[in-house]
């Protein structure tokens, strides 16, 4: 009996998508349960793979991007201290984020998918939103975490949240699309506050400023209006918070520098391809940093833990990601600033501002969101499709 390739290519992609669907639903909602579904991805399109090898996996220079940086990451084995935190660094999170990135532009074939996809984000964030506004509000939570590790890394899923919900905002012309927008964004805001989170308040500026200069002068009213608000919505111990950021002499602040001042040294000792992937939290073992007052995992910042971990091999490569990125954003702002478009320009502004300040991305709740956003943009870019509402 002979079995019929295309039909089983045609049920697996199927599952595929329905899985990808999972995956986004759980993202904000579930730690293990995105974790089990990447897991099931992985397997089964290694299976569809070796039934029909169609995946193309080289579309455009981001993707040749993305497989040189793993390639350096792997490298890095060779001066790692701790060859073991490399490879299970490089497994959990980076695998989870290539694969992700992958199967999306291979699996999702058609405009109704990506809204699709966009539609389960918006549902499931609004559930956590929701969640954690109940928990601080309601039950007097301080500072709650809700689904995800802790409450800094809920605030970058806000950020995110946030910006996607304020664009669709300004540029969607269905009033009811408008109010969903309006309604997401406020509760976004709500759950932002909750967490108390400083790096993603301000990286969330960064963004919405993003969005409302790409917008128009109307939306750079907006973006005033906003932060007149929100600076007279924010709770005391917020405020107190960010205002601990001007203290120098404070803990917080001045570790931060002590890091980055550590950092570079030891980029400059370990130049060429740096210590090792995931290998900072092993370096006090071979370096003396007598101010800091705790053995960091990171050093709160992407480029100068790439620097640091993978040397200037790393650092070209990851800049070599962000410059692709970067070209991409700027021919579809050219050719139309669309809704999506807008949106991911004003997310990755604020994804990048924040992981000057902190080390977001290694979270696989935020760094699988991040990777949703830059695989739909990709997707959209690579088959020349609009998203407007």
């Amino acid at each position: 009996m002979s079995i019929n390739k295309d039909k089983v290519i045609d049920k697996l992609d199927l599952l595929l998508k329905g899985l990808l669907y999972l995956l986004i639903f759980t993202l904000p909602i579930s730690i293990g349960g995105f974790n089990t579904v990447i897991a099931l991805l992985f397997l089964l399109s290694l299976i569809r793979i070796l039934i029909k090898k169609d995946f193309n996996l080289l579309k455009n220079n981001l993707d040749k991007g993305i497989i040189i940086f793993s390639f350096v990451i792997l490298i890095s084995l060779i001066p790692a201290y701790d060859k073991y935190r490399v490879l299970d660094s490089f497994i959990s999170p980076y695998l989870k984020y290539v694969i992700l990135y992958f199967l999306i532009n291979n699996i999702l074939k058609t405009k109704k998918d990506i809204i699709n996809s966009l539609i389960i984000y918006i549902i499931s964030n609004l559930i956590s939103a929701g969640y954690v506004t109940y928990l601080y509000f309601f039950v007097g939570m301080n500072r709650p975490s809700a689904f995800t590790h802790n409450p800094n890394r809920l605030g970058g899923m806000m950020v995110m949240f946030i910006i996607f919900s304020y664009t669709g905002l300004l540029f969607a012309k269905n009033l009811k699309i408008k109010g969903l927008s309006f309604f997401s964004g406020l509760l976004g805001f709500f759950a932002l506050f909750s967490t108390q989170s400083r790096g993603a308040l301000l990286s969330l500026i960064v963004g919405l400023f993003v969005v409302s200069i790409l917008k128009n002068k109307k939306a750079i009213m907006y973006f005033i209006l906003v932060i007149i608000l929100v600076v007279f919505a924010l709770p005391n111990n917020f405020l107190s918070r960010l205002k601990d950021l001007a203290n120098f002499e404070s803990n917080n602040v001045k570790q931060r520098w002590l890091m980055y001042t550590y950092g570079l040294k030891i980029f400059a000792d370990n130049f060429l391809l740096g210590i090792g992937f995931n290998n900072i939290a092993v370096v006090y073992d071979f370096y003396d940093l007598p101010q800091l007052i705790d053995r960091y995992r990171n050093f709160h910042n992407i480029y100068i833990n790439i620097a640091v971990e993978l040397g200037i091999a790393g650092l070209l490569a990851f800049f070599n990601l962000i410059y692709y990125n970067l070209k991409y954003i700027a021919i579809r702002l050219k050719k139309k600033k669309d809704l999506y478009t807008v949106s991911f320009s004003g997310i990755f502004a604020a994804t990048a501002f924040h992981n000057m300040v902190d080390l977001t991305l290694h979270g696989s709740e935020i760094g699988l969101t991040f990777v949703f956003f830059i695989s739909i943009f990709i997707f959209l870019f690579n088959n020349d499709i609009v998203i407007d509402l």
